[in-house]
Parts: structure tokens; C-alpha cells; sequence
């Protein structure tokens, strides 16, 4: 009797390690990021994630942001015009649970940088701005997994930003730098659709 209750207790224990073991997966898909306070513009990019049912690496790349735009009037025979480019990445892990069947809920925080630049010019004047952008993204979030391999996701990403701007004026024939932190809690939602495989 001892020997089967023993056999059984390593039975249980064996089925009870190996359910709970984790399923290698990888995802790859596009991001966006709406147009927000801290975001110009929209911006677009991919995303690719490795790791376990419970926790991945993630990459952020491309987040690739722009416009360009030409003003004449005629009154004054003005012309003006502006344009903007922005890049970034990050790179984080991530943290995931199970809530419902198909809905899982994601924590974790990524480490990003970003550039943007950006000109104005009128037959009168010449300005330029460049930022460099380096912090952390926290990540709170939820994905929708359709069949396994389809993944729709949502995730704010409260931010903790370093900030550097230097600008140029040929009007005032000047440059000037600043430099300063900044943070939200509340202002910035990634959204993705990414392949499960």
C-alpha cells in the first residue's frame, strides 16, 4: 500500500510539473502608437517578442513618425514650410497571465530612445529642432488571442523620460540647448496585432 501511494504522490507530481511547464513561443507584428502629447505625430513600427507563455523579451523597432507640410499665401507672397522625422526603439520584458480564456494581462517595462527632428522655413527664416529622448516605458496591457496565432494588444505605457532639445534660429542667430525630465501616467496607448508561431 505504501509503494502505490508513494507511486501515485510521484504520478501526481509529475503531471502537476510537466501542465505546468512553459510553451516556447515567438511573435512578431506592427505597432502603433497614436498621435499624443509626447508623440507629434502618429507612430508606426514592428514588434518582435521571444520567449514563454509567462514572459517575454520584447523589441520595439522603427517606430517611424513624420509630415511634411507647404503654406503660400497671397497677400504677402509668403511661403513656409515645415517638416518633421522622428525614430525609436525599446527594448524590455514583459509579464503575462491568464485571465480568461483568450484575454491575457500584460505587465512588465521597456527601455527606449528616441529621436525627432524638425524644421520651419519662410523666405525670412531658417529654425531647426532636434531632441534626443532616452527613459523607461512601464508596461500595463491586456492581449486578445484569436485561435493561438493572432494576437490583438493594448497597453498604456506610462513614461520616465530624459529629454534633450537644441534648437537653431538663423533669425535670431542663435542656438540654444535644454534639458529636463519628464513623466506621464495616463497619456500614451501602444496598439499591436502580432503572429504567434
Amino acid at each position: 500500500m505504501k509503494k502505490t501511494l508513494l507511486l501515485f504522490t510521484i504520478t501526481i507530481m509529475f503531471i502537476n510539473s510537466y501542465s505546468q511547464e512553459k510553451v516556447k513561443i515567438n511573435e512578431i507584428g506592427l505597432i502603433t502608437i497614436p498621435r499624443t502629447e509626447q508623440f507629434a505625430d502618429a507612430n508606426y513600427g514592428f514588434t518582435f517578442r521571444k520567449g514563454n507563455t509567462k514572459s517575454v523579451w520584447r523589441l520595439k523597432t522603427l517606430l517611424l513618425n513624420g509630415g511634411f507640410s507647404s503654406n503660400f499665401q497671397n497677400l504677402d507672397t509668403t511661403k513656409s514650410s515645415s517638416s518633421r522625422f522622428g525614430l525609436g526603439f525599446g527594448l524590455g520584458k514583459e509579464f503575462r497571465k491568464e485571465i480568461i480564456k483568450s484575454v491575457e494581462l500584460r505587465y512588465g517595462a521597456d527601455l527606449a530612445i528616441n529621436y525627432n527632428y524638425e524644421n520651419y522655413k519662410n523666405k525670412d527664416n531658417f529654425s531647426k529642432t532636434k531632441s534626443y529622448i532616452g527613459g523607461i516605458n512601464l508596461v500595463f496591457g491586456f492581449n486578445y488571442v484569436i485561435k493561438e496565432k493572432l494576437i490583438v494588444g493594448m497597453e498604456l505605457l506610462p513614461y520616465f523620460y530624459y529629454r534633450v532639445y537644441k534648437d537653431y534660429n538663423d533669425d535670431a542667430n542663435r542656438n540654444s540647448d535644454s534639458k529636463g525630465f519628464s513623466y506621464s501616467i495616463y497619456n500614451t496607448i501602444l496598439l499591436s496585432l502580432s503572429y504567434r508561431f
